[in-house]
């Protein structure tokens, strides 16, 4: 039988040249189904980020942040809720988390159906 040396006598342990450090940017994002609403086209939520984005029907496309886990766990549970209430009570509200330490930014896409968008900071369009 083949016996390990104690330890201590063993020496430093040193990392392999295979570990890398790097930051890992992980997105989540849900997509919620169609419901019945007049003002959302489509919504996709992050839960551990708290991040929303919505697409309204008039074309605009928003990234909401800080938005409350637990109204987005009620979001995900309660599939007869409208989109529309939604927003206007979790997310428009002057008193609600969002509005109050959130940011809201408006998203560089043309369609709903590029949602979800990762980078913020990237154009809508290529320059050649």
């Amino acid at each position: 039988m083949h016996r390990r040396a104690p330890r201590s006598s063993r020496g430093p342990v040193i990392a392999t040249t295979r570990s890398h450090l790097f930051t890992c940017f992980h997105y989540m994002f849900i997509n919620i189904p169609c419901r019945t609403s007049d003002c959302v086209e489509r919504m996709v939520v992050d839960p551990l980020r708290a991040v929303v984005q919505v697409a309204y029907r008039k074309g605009n496309i928003y990234e909401y942040t800080h938005v409350s886990r637990r109204a987005i766990a009620n979001l995900l549970l309660n599939p007869n809720m409208s989109l529309g209430f939604w927003v206007n009570d979790n997310l428009l509200p002057f008193n609600c988390k969002t509005r109050c330490i959130g940011e809201v930014t408006r998203l560089n896409a043309l369609f709903a159906s590029s949602m979800p968008i990762t980078d913020v900071n990237q154009p809508d369009y290529v320059v050649a």
